[in-house]
């Protein structure tokens, strides 16, 4: 009995510590450098067995990268040798295969995936590295991998990325508690929060993002617009092209969501305590506060909240989800209401207010259950076919 306690204990510890694939975050490659390559399907580095055959699970085998000046070729270069391809034969590290000159293809730019092909100069084409399932070890084939095909993905990850941390930010999560950057120094975040995509979204994270990395994971035509004043009944934005850690904004996502259910930010070194609200006031002594919210909320009755593209005043409380934000009107006359936008001065670069109580609705499925009562949105329900009022909705 207390052999089978110390290996269940045992068994338990090691699925507790397995990193997948998705927690380490890829490289670019670059010259010059060493790295240890990851199979995205399997979750394991590349390894090699005493007799130079490549392998998956075994001592992490480090590759350096050494350009061979002849049209994005690489030489990959081990303590054992180089790693080489034979048409349709098992790779090595040893230096005894053919071909040895590899091409380092892009397959996903959100999380730096890779697929690795060997030149094959007699048939003027490449082998491309991939796990066998079948044949349980890593072998080459003339089919270039698409992004589907995980076997054949690769990331180059660095010593210094090994040591990476990554903290989950989710979007459902009751409360926030500040995550602390361990000895690595940087932490690679994977951020479970929906949008609305082709459409304005508020926006709040406890940790800043580039314009880079904001372009790589919402999408090139991504904007960010902050709040900046108030004219008459309407509210000023400013575009801007990065995100400060706690503060709120408005961003329009032109990406859709990637398959892992999460966006991933990487070499965050910084995270906020709590939200950062921002305050503007007009002429008439009357303010507007963005509030932000890192956990789920309630956006109270009057404030403004965006959704769907539309700004609503509120007429009764309503449940927000984390990383959003709201405007809340300040202590003034609390008469005036805002009726229009502006981003950098346009007046229809965003909607206009809808100052209707928010409406709400019975959610069924397709066999006539009721799902919801009251609802506001589809938002927490997951992809399918619903009825609402009547009428059939594809989410």
């Amino acid at each position: 009995m207390k052999k089978l306690f110390t290996l269940t204990l045992a068994l338990l510890c090691a699925c507790l510590t397995t990193l997948r694939a998705a927690d380490y975050t890829g490289s670019a490659p670059e010259a010059g450098k060493a790295y240890y390559l990851l199979n995205v399907q399997k979750g394991e580095f590349l390894s090699a067995a005493a007799d130079g055959n490549l392998s998956l699970g075994g001592a992490k085998l480090s590759v350096t990268l050494s350009d061979k000046n002849s049209d994005g070729y690489y030489t990959l270069t081990t303590d054992k040798g180089k790693l080489a391809a034979s048409l349709w034969g098992k790779p090595t590290c040893d230096g005894t295969g053919k071909y040895d000159e590899w091409t380092l293809s892009l397959v996903s730019s959100a999380d730096q995936t890779y697929a690795i092909g060997a030149r094959s100069k007699e048939a003027s084409s490449a082998q491309w590295l991939f796990y066998s399932q079948l044949l349980q070890d890593v072998r080459t084939e003339p089919l270039k991998p698409g992004e589907a095909f995980k076997q054949g993905l690769w990331k180059f990850v660095s010593e210094d990325q090994l040591n990476d941390q990554v903290v989950t930010l989710d979007e459902t999560s009751e409360t926030y508690t500040q995550p602390s950057i361990g000895t690595s120094g940087s932490a690679t975040v994977h951020l479970k929060r929906t949008f609305t995509t082709n459409s304005w979204n508020s926006f709040c994270v406890p940790f800043a993002i580039p314009a880079d990395q904001l372009k790589a994971q919402f999408g090139d035509n991504v904007h960010v617009a902050e709040l900046t004043g108030l004219t008459g009944t309407t509210i000023d934005f400013t575009s801007r092209s990065d995100i400060e850690a706690g503060k709120p904004y408005l961003v329009y996502v032109t990406k859709e969501t990637p398959t892992a259910g999460y966006y991933t930010f990487t070499g965050v070194t910084s995270f906020a305590s709590q939200p950062t609200d921002v305050t503007v006031s007009d002429d008439e002594g009357e303010s507007l506060t963005f509030k932000s919210n890192f956990q789920k909320a309630t956006a109270q009755k009057g404030a403004y909240v965006l959704r769907n593209n539309k700004v609503y005043h509120l007429q009764s409380d309503m449940a927000i989800k984390g990383f959003r934000a709201m405007l809340v009107q300040g202590n003034g006359s609390g008469a005036k209401v805002f009726s229009a936008w502006a981003l950098d001065g346009n007046t229809t670069g965003i909607g206009n207010v809808n100052a209707s109580t928010t409406t709400r609705f019975d959610v069924y499925n397709v066999s006539g259950q009721m799902l919801r009562h009251a609802a506001t949105s589809l938002d927490d329900l997951p992809h399918g076919v619903y009825i609402v009022n009547g009428k059939k909705l594809t989410k």
